[in-house]
């Protein structure tokens, strides 16, 4: 056997390869005024695949994240909040996910779905201010990177310039998008800008998954 070679002539390197995660899918929705916002399960999911919500509510408030997922990170602002969550889906997986408020009020969700992935890896430094600006991060391995954009009152999101919009959700009072470069290398990963039509009280922040 030639070395580095393996059994069915396939270089040990490529065996031992990563495997790059795969977007199966994504939904949003948005609430005005209520204690609740509820997100369908991307079509196409399996057990076994990863589930990411990003979620931004119009205030300083702590929500009840939808049953089965665990907190990535809390992120606080002076006039909003976004929060993420994950879980790898399993059989009888629900058909939504529902994220709870005491009160009511303006709240977004944007839900996406990925196979090949075990975990958010990293989360970056939460922004609030205008321009909607997510800081740069140090990625420290490659997998897929994206950037979590919330506005009250915004309209019409856009990407950041090299990244595929996932989704986006809003209303009169408070909206989220998110966007996805994948792959993305290890390494500095720079500020990465979106815009919303006519949006004030902007935020974003850049998280790994891999």
């Amino acid at each position: 056997m030639i070395a580095g070679i393996v059994a069915g002539g396939r270089p040990l390197s490529a065996q031992l390869a990563p495997v790059q995660p795969l977007r199966i899918g994504a939904t949003s929705a948005f609430n005005e005024g209520t204690t609740s916002v509820t997100v369908s399960k991307p079509a196409g999911v399996e057990a076994g695949d990863l589930l990411v919500i990003s979620f931004f509510l119009a205030a300083n408030r702590v929500p009840t994240a939808p049953a089965g997922f665990a907190e990535v990170a809390a992120l606080i602002g002076a006039h909003n909040t976004m929060y993420i969550w994950q879980k790898t889906t399993s059989a009888g997986e629900p058909a939504n996910y529902t994220v709870s408020l005491s009160s009511s009020d303006n709240c977004a969700a944007v839900c996406v779905a990925y196979r090949g992935a075990t975990a958010v890896s990293q989360v970056g430094v939460y922004a609030y201010s205008p321009p909607e600006t997510a800081l740069s991060m140090d990625q420290a391995a490659a997998g897929v990177l994206l950037a979590a954009f919330g506005t009250e009152g915004g309209r019409g999101f856009v990407s950041p310039a090299g990244m595929v919009s996932v989704g986006s959700a809003r209303g009169s009072y408070g909206g989220i998008g998110l966007a996805e470069l994948n792959p993305s290398p290890a390494g500095v990963t720079g500020n990465k800008t979106a815009s919303w039509t006519g949006g004030s009280f902007s935020s974003g922040v850049q998280f790994c998954v891999s």
